[in-house]
């Protein structure tokens, strides 16, 4: 069969599944709003569009949804068996190891150059607001408000109302609807091909395909955060709005199968804001969470702290990526390292002195005794891969959360950690 045919095919019955229509009404509906005269629109037309993008669009309210799909859950089988891996799934981790939840909401973001601060990398608002509602084992963290007025990162959930100073706009979470203004298609090595050109929500559009030319399930080198966007599937259909640039829909699928779709149920472009959009709740007490401190280099962080720094004997194509020390107000601090063995794929190891004060947990931990030491563990069973494990080494105490190797495995792991040389 032709490859127009089918992704014509694939087309017709994402849109059954969308609209409940029949294959013969899909298919005659999917380009009804096509004006048969308007002319082929060529890749250029659409790079110049990416290319414009940072200089056009300066506000944007957008309500987007994101649902995770069916061939998740195949792709996340065939890369835990590229590790050599096990997977079992558990509840709400079925889906690729970037767990990338359902989630939809409304977002008011005010742009400016350096939104673009990194080219075609994550989306960095100068202002924004952002309400929406998760859903999952992670609901609570992701449902609620967060914004940021330019000067402060604030926000409210279940847990309250929280804020703290920005040094950069990093030190903001980044908005689930960036997506929307990301041109990163344009500029990733692979092949893109207009499938169609017409409307999509009442705007025109043109959708095209996207194929990385150099996907793989495992990156044994780390990759650069442009590329990222695409690890997450072998093909990526977009909806590219014609008038801007910005993304309509966004599709990744792997072998076929959708992973996640984003999509934009509604969009304008506001001449302006108030600025009372922005700012924190007046009226009311504002607590101050001081911000992390990032670093690259393990000797950064062990000068930073006053008690001893853990580190582990990794596993061979494994690597420290970074981490973060986070200030617990008159409590001693708190360690992040991360490692990494490629995108998706890695761990982080959280450090405090066992006199800071534990953090809930819904684990029932597990002791697991080997050669006179006790290591705790959140899952024994075998083959699982989704599991968190802790250790107490010289009044220090570690967890690695998640640890993405087997049982053996992650307790030989926590056993490893030894104090890094100063």
């Amino acid at each position: 069969m032709p490859r127009e045919e089918k992704d014509l095919k694939r087309l017709v019955r994402e849109r059954m599944s969308r609209t409940g229509e029949t294959y013969s009404t899909a298919r005659s509906n999917l380009f009804a709003n096509r004006d048969a005269t308007q002319p082929a629109i060529e890749l250029g037309d659409l790079f110049v569009l990416a290319h414009d993008l940072p200089m056009a669009i300066r506000r944007v309210h957008v309500a987007t949804r994101q649902t995770s799909g069916p061939g998740a859950r195949a792709m996340t089988e065939e890369r835990e068996r590229a590790l050599g891996r096990t997977f079992v799934p558990s509840e709400g981790r079925t889906r690729v190891p970037s767990n990338q939840p359902n989630w939809h909401g409304e977002t008011w973001m005010e742009l400016d150059a350096q939104s673009w601060r990194d080219p075609f990398s994550t989306l960095r608002p100068a202002r924004y607001r952002e309400e929406g509602v998760g859903e999952g084992r992670r609901a609570a963290q992701l449902s609620g408000i967060a914004a940021t007025d330019g000067s402060i990162f604030w926000w409210e959930n279940a847990d309250g109302l929280g804020s703290r100073s920005l040094e950069n706009r990093s030190m903001a979470r980044p908005v689930h609807a960036g997506w929307v203004c990301d041109s990163s298609w344009s500029s990733e090595p692979g092949s893109l091909e207009v499938e169609a050109v017409g409307e999509y929500s009442g705007r025109p559009a043109a959708t095209v395909l996207f194929t990385p030319i150099d996907f793989e399930l495992v990156h044994e080198a780390p990759r650069p955060r442009a590329a990222r966007a695409f690890d997450l599937g072998n093909e990526h259909r977009l909806i590219i709005d014609l008038a801007t640039g910005c993304t309509l829909r966004r599709i990744n699928y792997y072998r076929g199968e959708p992973i996640l779709e984003r999509e934009v149920t509604d969009l304008d472009f506001p001449e302006a804001f108030d600025d009372a959009l922005f700012a924190p709740p007046s009226g009311r007490v504002l607590p101050s969470t001081p911000g992390p401190r990032h670093y690259r280099q393990l000797s950064e962080i062990v000068e930073a702290v006053p008690f001893q720094v853990l580190v582990p004997r990794v596993p061979e194509g494994w690597r420290f990526s970074g981490g973060a020390v986070f200030e617990e107000g008159d409590g001693p601090p708190r360690v992040a390292l991360i490692y990494i063995k490629g995108p998706g794929v890695g761990f982080t190891i959280a450090e405090a002195p066992v006199e800071a004060e534990e953090r809930p947990t819904h684990i029932d931990w597990i002791p697991v005794e080997r050669d006179g030491r006790v290591v705790e563990i959140s899952s024994v069973d075998p083959t699982s891969c989704v599991r968190n494990v802790r250790t107490v080494v010289g009044g220090i105490r570690a967890e690695i959360q998640p640890c993405p190797l087997q049982r053996e495995e992650a307790v030989e792991l926590a056993l490893s950690l030894t104090p890094a040389e100063s």
